[in-house]
């Protein structure tokens, strides 16, 4: 595969519960408390991955639940790199502009997919002088809140010797996103992404092909601790992302691409803008 192909689906915007922003390199076992996949957006936020099978709600302190929350207090605890020029320094967890994604499967129980998923998205934004307590809104989800309460009360007080109060919970929980995807090969997650890959492909029909590759390439960045960044395209690889630009904009807007830029935006000696590509 071209090795465009990942460049292009790097510089990819991502689902809202997930940042919405654009990826701007990607990384697998970064070396970072949370090292599952690492990327980086267009803001200089850090979205920061941890994946675990079929994950259960459990209050033990050995459950894969309380490992990823571990790797959540440790996170916060060491930071991540700064914005440019000062990459070489950590800083503190920015709920604005970082994510903490624990993802997991289709064989995750529902107080995990449906109920904490929907917890924490709350959290996010979530009122400081509204209590915590009041973000849960059933059954389903107040125990999911005691269950992630408790393993952040544990492994704070572990790590700094000292009682973890409402606030520190709420701010460690604030830039938290959990979801379980459906990435078989007819789940809901893969195929509302078959359409994004379908308009990288000269032919459509090889999209699941692509999706297998990429799944390759995510091991072998895990296998090398290898960065997938931008790169200064050749003019194919740029006609070819500009022709995925375009079929994504049809299928959005129900109307082809007439230019990338409007008229009144253009210097007045500018010259005509080419005719945008035939979608076929």
């Amino acid at each position: 595969m071209s090795r465009g192909w990942p460049l292009m689906l790097a510089e990819t915007t991502l689902p809202d519960w997930a940042s919405g922003r654009l990826v701007a390199g990607l990384g697998c076992q970064t070396g970072r408390p949370i090292d599952d996949v690492g990327a980086l957006t267009d803001a200089d936020g850090w979205i920061c991955v941890q994946a675990k099978k079929r994950l259960r709600r459990s209050d033990a302190s050995d459950s894969d639940l309380a490992a990823a929350v571990e790797q959540l207090v440790a996170i916060d605890a060491e930071g991540v790199p700064d914005r440019p020029p000062h990459q070489d320094e950590l800083r503190p967890l920015d709920p604005g502009m970082d994510w903490v994604l624990i993802l997991t499967d289709v064989e995750a129980n529902s107080t995990i997919a449906v109920a904490m998923a929907r917890l924490v998205d709350r959290l996010r934004m979530w009122p400081e002088a509204v209590p915590l307590a009041e973000a849960a809104t059933n059954a389903g989800e107040r125990a999911a809140l005691r269950t992630l309460r408790g393993h952040v009360e544990r492994f704070w007080a572990d790590r700094h010797g000292a009682v973890a109060d409402e606030g520190v919970v709420r701010s460690l929980l604030r830039p938290l996103a959990v979801r379980a995807l459906d990435l078989r090969p007819e789940g809901s997650d893969l195929r509302a992404l078959l359409p994004q890959l379908r308009d990288l492909l000269d032919d459509p029909g090889d999209a699941l092909g692509l999706w297998r590759d990429l799944e390759l390439i995510g091991q072998r960045l895990a296998a090398e601790r290898l960065w997938i960044r931008p790169w200064r395209p050749t003019a194919a690889a740029a006609k070819r992302h500009l022709w995925a630009l375009a079929k994504r904009y049809a299928r959005a807007w129900g109307e082809e691409l007439i230019g990338p830029w409007k008229q009144e935006f253009r210097p007045a000696a500018a010259p005509p803008l080419p005719a945008s590509p035939q979608l076929s």
